[in-house]
């Protein structure tokens, strides 16, 4: 993950955007494998990947450790 994201950081610098870094941490998580198995918690993590990617689209998702995700993308300090 370190390479791609020195390379996204490095394309948004040079696109003259400025990168901002968004960390996410599922809380619980231990609890939840434990009340419904690692299996039900590996299609959690699954599908909280999918929904971070749908909502940066443009952004590189990744995977830290365990329960955690990484975005690095353009910042805009737009509010909708």
């Amino acid at each position: 993950m370190k390479q791609f994201a020195d390379e996204k950081i490095a394309d948004l610098w040079t696109a003259q955007e400025t990168p901002t870094i968004i960390y996410f941490d599922i809380r619980s998580m231990v609890s939840y494998n434990i009340e419904y198995s690692y299996a039900r918690g590996d299609e959690l993590l699954k599908l909280t990947a999918d929904s971070i990617r749908s909502a940066f689209p443009d952004a590189l998702v990744g995977r830290g450790e365990g329960d955690h995700f990484i975005v690095i993308d353009k910042y805009d300090d737009a509010i909708d």
